[in-house]
């Protein structure tokens, strides 16, 4: 009897724990695709800021480029450095 009542008390708390891992384990994946998705939004926009100021796009034109180029599509349709003259080619130039 005593023999019965241990495997059971073993087998719930098993169980117990395997739900509340399986529990912890699907929040903390979410939580890590939550950062993710946020830092990708935040580099997006950044780079999209750079492309604004350098090309001469609008913010929208600059943050479709940025999508279509960091997912690999790559239409085509917005091509940057095609200018023949930058005015802040000097920032990017080793001393």
């Amino acid at each position: 009897m005593y023999w019965v009542l241990s495997v059971h008390w073993v087998t719930s708390v098993y169980w117990v724990m395997y739900w509340v891992m399986s529990v912890y384990w699907v929040t903390s994946v979410y939580w890590v695709m939550l950062i993710l998705f946020l830092a990708a939004s935040v580099i997006a926009c950044c780079a999209a800021a750079l492309f604004h100021v350098q090309e001469n796009w609008s913010y929208l034109d600059s943050l479709y480029y940025c999508f279509v180029s960091f997912s690999t599509i790559g239409f085509g349709d917005l091509v940057a450095s095609q200018d023949n003259y930058y005015p802040y080619v000097y920032l990017h130039l080793p001393d």
